[in-house]
């Protein structure tokens, strides 16, 4: 038994789980009272026989049945969320040419992707901001960020990092950021932000994630193994 009664005076007067009800009735419930399971989260009403019947709860009710976790009653968006991609580009100084993408492998490339970039899965919410930065604080690149809901053909290294008509359904958007530049004279890195601001709409699927093809507008000679940092701001719904 896991039974709590609360008084007539609040709602529910019955806090129980599923497994308290014996024979379709609450042991100790009385008609009229407003019975809530715990477990199954399902709101009932004992009859005048003592049995359960259905309980809608009144609009505009505020029900605190929650002990410190992070259970609430219900979640309405707003959230800020900052969701961060990585590519470590091959172990090689392979010159860059206009366009092409920069992946993990020249032959067998993993996508870039943005974890939880929604709040839950099958989700939406708005990007709002970006950053890109690179740990080789010599590149001096243009980059630019093709954003997909689903999982993109990926792209060796040093291919064209082109836009294919077999990822059009999933295509969420461009983020085309300014020259890569030091912020100071001594810093070990580079960053650049967008080259205007940004209000992207998406929504995800079941993994929350976004996903994302990068490449270069211009061409340039890349140290070994550098790794290139994309960062979103998004404002999750």
């Amino acid at each position: 038994m896991a039974i709590t009664y609360t008084g007539r005076m609040n709602i529910p007067n019955i806090v129980c789980l599923s497994s308290d009800v014996s024979g379709g009735k609450i042991e100790g419930a009385q008609p009229g009272m407003v019975a809530y399971f715990s477990d199954s989260k399902a709101w009932k009403i004992i009859l005048s026989d003592l049995t359960l019947g259905d309980y809608q709860l009144p609009v505009g009710t505020i029900v605190s049945l929650l002990g410190a976790s992070e259970e609430h009653v219900g979640q309405v968006g707003g959230l800020m969320a900052m969701v961060t991609g990585t590519v470590t580009r091959p172990a090689d100084t392979t010159a860059y040419s206009i366009y092409d993408a920069i992946s993990n492998s020249t032959s067998a490339p993993t996508i870039l992707t943005f974890s939880n970039a929604s709040r839950v899965a099958n989700a939406s919410g708005t990007i709002i901001d970006a950053i890109a930065a690179c740990n080789n604080a010599a590149c001096t690149a243009r980059l630019e960020l093709d954003l997909y809901r689903l999982t993109p053909t990926p792209i060796n290294d040093n291919a064209q990092g082109t836009f294919l008509a077999g990822d059009i359904a999933s295509y969420v958007g461009t983020i085309t950021f300014n020259a890569l530049a030091k912020p100071t004279t001594n810093s070990t890195e580079v960053r650049a932000f967008p080259n205007t601001s940004l209000r992207i709409p998406f929504s995800t699927n079941a993994s929350a994630n976004l996903f994302g093809i990068l490449r270069t507008l211009d061409a340039f000679t890349p140290a070994s193994a550098t790794i290139h940092y994309i960062i979103l701001k998004i404002m999750q719904d």
